[in-house]
C-alpha cells in the first residue's frame, strides 16, 4: 500500500493532462467537425477517467498512510478532506460525462443536438480540474504533503 501511496504526485498529472486536453479537443472538435477529432476527444476522455480513478485511489492510499503515522493536523485533516470531495466531485462528473457520451455516440443519437452541450459540460469539467489542482498545490507547497519536509 504505501508503494502506491507515494505514487500519488506522478499518477495525478495524467489525468490533469488528458482531461484538459479533453476539454480543449471538445472545444476544437465542435468548430472543425470532423470525425476523427470527435474519436480522439472519446479517447483522452477515456484515458483521464481512468487515471483519475488511479489518482484517487493513490491519494485515498496517501491520506490513510499520513493518518497511520500521526502526520496530519486539524488544519491539515481539513484541507485534505476539501481536496479529496473536489477530487472526487471531478471523477465522478468526468465519468458521467464519459458514459454519456458513450451512450450517445453508440445509439448514433442525434450526435450534433448534443456536442453544444458537451462544450458546455467540459469547460465545467476544467473548472472542477482547476479547483482541485489548486486545493492539491496548496497541500503541497504549505504543507509538504507528498514531500520529505512533512516526515
Amino acid at each position: 500500500m504505501e508503494f502506491l501511496a507515494d505514487k500519488h504526485p506522478l499518477v495525478i498529472h495524467f489525468p490533469i493532462a488528458f482531461l484538459t486536453f479533453y476539454v480543449v479537443l471538445e472545444i476544437i472538435s465542435q468548430i472543425f467537425k470532423r470525425d476523427f477529432l470527435i474519436k480522439i476527444t472519446h479517447l483522452s476522455l477515456l484515458i483521464g477517467v481512468i487515471g483519475g480513478i488511479a489518482s484517487v485511489l493513490t491519494g485515498n492510499m496517501e491520506f490513510q498512510l499520513l493518518n497511520q503515522n500521526n502526520l496530519l493536523t486539524q488544519t491539515l485533516v481539513s484541507e485534505i478532506s476539501e481536496h479529496e470531495f473536489y477530487a472526487t466531485l471531478t471523477m465522478w462528473y468526468f465519468f458521467i460525462l464519459l458514459i454519456s457520451k458513450t451512450y450517445i455516440f453508440l445509439k448514433k443519437k442525434n450526435q450534433s443536438k448534443f456536442n453544444f452541450l458537451f462544450v458546455i459540460f467540459a469547460v465545467i469539467g476544467f473548472y472542477l480540474i482547476y479547483n482541485t489542482s489548486k486545493i492539491g498545490g496548496g497541500l503541497v507547497y504549505k504543507f509538504g504533503v507528498g514531500t520529505n519536509l512533512l516526515n
